[in-house]
């Protein structure tokens, strides 16, 4: 679970965990290979029928606990479980080896031991491999596959309201994977339904990939994919400041009620909310001054006046 120091979880510790099991099942491959090339040299021990069925027992027995852990570990996503239960396996390899070496002296062929010894080792060395090689993907922010990437970004893309989607990137920590991705709307729609849709976003993903941890949908109002066109543009304090200046003197201004900003294509797109005009007041070149004046500043593109009708 996430706490205030790790606020993405504790699985990498589950990660280095795995490493540590893989490189103790290398170090059990190359025991029982060098063991099996000193026994070709060695006397063969002639052993009785009562070894070779203790020898059978152990490895039904481990066999068993391996397949337990492996199921355990496969249901509840523990890659640090399943290479415990390799680690079994191992254990229950180990005891073949001895049981068909106990099996070839009897009937005469001890060397069998130590083939049987060579390529069981080879198998665990193998397997101990795949869970370094995997759990170090981990450790380098190796994401999902690109087919699993495609799907993902085909669902983002089927929920209403999204224009396009971009930048998707994952990793693994643990068994859970952190995404996270762009997702284009509508240039001019509310920050609350912007919000809305980039919720629908993180279901729709979480609903085709169940793995799915932490999601972050950033949304866009338009293509930054080379680099935000608007960037560069004053925040909202300092361009009102600017506009106030300009609009000093003119008689519309008691009459402001509302001014939304859109920051689109390099401009901020001015839209005013106008109170009803006084009767008889030139409406018409009063709200014709305010669009000029707002037009003048240079980080200004299009000007919308609206202007609330008075209740009849």
């Amino acid at each position: 679970a996430a706490d205030a120091d790790h606020p993405y979880g504790h699985g990498r510790i589950e990660t280095a965990a795995t490493i540590v099991v893989g490189i103790l099942l290398l170090g059990t491959a190359a025991l029982i290979g060098h063991n099996a090339v000193e026994s070709l040299a060695a006397a063969a021990i002639m052993p009785g029928t009562l070894t070779l069925a203790v020898a059978v027992a152990a490895v039904a027995i481990k066999e068993a606990v391996f397949h337990y852990t492996r199921r355990i570990a496969r249901r509840i996503q523990s890659r640090l479980l399943e290479a415990n239960a390799w680690h079994h396996r191992s254990d229950a390899l180990s005891s073949i080896i001895v049981a068909v070496g106990i099996a070839g002296a009897l009937s005469g062929w001890p060397i069998l031991d130590a083939v049987a010894a060579i390529v069981v080792a080879l198998m665990i060395a193998k397997v101990a491999w795949d869970l370094i090689h995997q759990s170090l993907r981990e450790l380098v922010d190796t994401g999902l596959d690109a087919a699993e990437r495609a799907r993902l970004r085909d669902s983002a893309r089927a929920v209403d309201g999204v224009r396009h989607v971009h930048t998707l990137r994952s990793r693994w920590m643990g068994a859970s994977v952190l995404l996270d991705l762009h997702v284009q709307v509508g240039p001019r729609i509310s920050v609350s339904e912007g919000h809305r849709i980039a919720e629908a976003v993180a279901a729709a993903l979480r609903a085709r990939q169940p793995r799915l941890g932490d999601v972050l949908v950033h949304v866009d109002p338009e293509d930054d994919t080379g680099g935000g066109p608007s960037n560069a543009l004053p925040l909202r304090t300092e361009l009102v400041g600017r506009l106030w200046q300009r609009w000093t003197g003119l008689a519309v201004l008691g009459r402001i009620e509302d001014l939304t900003l859109h920051y689109l294509g390099g401009r901020v797109h001015v839209r005013l909310t106008l109170a009803p005009a006084p009767a008889g007041s030139a409406a018409g070149a009063e709200a014709e001054a305010l669009r000029a004046a707002t037009a003048g500043d240079p980080a200004v593109g299009s000007v919308t006046i609206l202007e609330r009708r008075a209740p009849i």
